[in-house]
């Protein structure tokens, strides 16, 4: 009596069972059709080929193989290690490792909606009134960092048969020379730049043959200069210059304007959204403060 109540006992819990392995086994079928095929399992934890960035596989230039197996291994040290922390590290430091997971996750949701709705509410256009108003009123804070200077430069072969009327166009940049010089340049110049922006000293002396000597002195003389030896000549037109401490031109300032501006839209629509939801929810009772 006692061996079939046994039996009986087993056999109702093989019951019970089966269904429970074949849920587990269409699970299982279910998670992989949608995930792909399962990649390496380390305890309870699967990487499935879903998990690997698409652009492991499709590496250009690159044995993707080789590739998504280093991929692999890295996954499963990680796995590995991550199993070795939880058998070594005190419960009290793993419960605040969770807690910096969970603050690092509401801070990466809140970072990625905030970008969305900046990106789809926040006009990234300005325009040059805006620029110049807002270099008017803060002129006083854009002083120069370093010297920086206005200036153009031609590169020519010093027997260049053209090289006399070169220099006159070089001299005077009317709309017309502009166009004799472009065209010029392309035949006879081996660098050249005829639109005059303004740079830091020494990264416009860099493009030179030789440094200029105090070139804030040197506007006060002849704004032209030649530089150069027996073979090649350096035609060079400083237009401006300013000094390290004084007030920036508007024209080198003008793209951290257009940033500092488009950044302040962003910091006046997030302080106001920030402060709708958070009235939304208080309105709501979604929020009580003990």
């Amino acid at each position: 009596m006692k061996n079939k109540l046994i039996l009986s006992l087993l056999f109702g819990s093989m019951l019970l069972t089966l269904p429970a392995c074949e849920y587990i086994s269409q699970f299982r079928q279910q998670e992989k059709e949608e995930n792909g095929r399962i990649l390496a399992k380390v305890n309870r934890a699967y990487l499935y080929q879903v998990d690997v960035p698409k652009s492991i596989f499709g590496s250009a230039g690159k044995d993707s193989s080789q590739i998504v197996k280093k991929y692999v291994n890295d996954w499963v040290y990680q796995q590995l290690m991550i199993q070795k922390a939880k058998d070594f590290l005190p419960k009290e430091s793993q419960r605040d490792i969770g807690r910096k997971v969970k603050e690092y996750e509401a801070s990466l949701f809140a970072f990625e909606y905030e970008k969305e709705l900046i990106n789809q509410k926040v006009n990234y256009e300005v325009t040059e009134d805006e620029v110049s108003n807002y270099y008017n009123q803060n002129s006083s804070s854009l002083t120069l960092a370093q010297n920086v200077v206005k200036g153009r430069y031609f590169f020519m072969d010093t027997n260049n048969p053209q090289a006399d009327s070169i220099k006159q166009w070089f001299k005077k940049t009317t709309e017309s020379n502009i166009l004799k010089l472009e065209d010029a340049g392309f035949q006879y110049a081996s660098n050249f730049s005829l639109k005059a922006e303004w740079l830091p000293l020494e990264q416009f002396q860099v493009k030179l043959p030789v440094k200029l000597d105090r070139p804030q002195s040197f506007l006060k003389k002849d704004k032209f200069a030649e530089i150069g030896d027996s073979l090649r000549t350096c035609l060079v037109y400083i237009e401006d210059f300013r000094s390290k401490g004084q007030v920036a031109p508007l024209a080198y300032k003008e793209q951290d304007i257009r940033k500092i501006i488009v950044n302040k839209r962003r910091q006046e629509y997030l302080q106001r959204i920030k402060k709708s939801i958070f009235n939304e929810a208080k309105n709501s009772n979604n929020v009580e403060f003990y």
